[in-house]
């Protein structure tokens, strides 16, 4: 199988002039990503899968430290539990959305979605994570 020449972002001339424009596999550029969720095997599965597509990803697993990591690093997607041991996720949403980024909700309770999506919430991920969606949103 012919493997198809990488470029970030959109297809752009000299690529286009190297390539023929069906052989171009556009790519988009890594994300900068904020996971906080106070289990740590969701935040060592997201990180890894996330960097794995190529992300920057850091996690924490406290609500405080994640709005002070976000104010440092400016992250373009936060995934944000709901239930952490310092607080409630979902009332935060807009601090994080100040922020300019996209804020991913992550809750075992289905029934906050609504909730979750009228506080401004990009996406609503029910526990346990589906990777092939994260990635969907992720990616769009």
């Amino acid at each position: 199988m012919k493997r198809k020449p990488t470029i970030f972002g959109r297809k752009n001339n000299l690529a286009s002039s190297l390539f023929d424009e069906d052989d171009i596999e556009v790519m988009q550029p890594p994300k900068k990503i904020l996971v906080i969720d106070d289990e740590l095997d969701i935040c060592l599965l997201l990180s890894g899968y996330l960097k794995k597509a190529g992300h920057e990803v850091v996690y924490t697993t406290s609500l405080q430290s994640g709005i002070e990591i976000a104010k440092q690093i400016k992250p373009s997607t936060v995934f944000l539990d709901h239930n952490l041991p310092d607080g409630l996720g979902i009332p935060y949403i807009n601090k994080f959305k100040e922020l300019q980024c996209e804020v991913f909700i992550i809750s075992a309770l289905s029934n906050l979605k609504d909730e979750a999506m009228k506080n401004g919430a990009n996406y609503f991920f029910e526990k346990p994570l589906s990777l092939a969606s994260i990635k969907k949103a992720v990616e769009k």
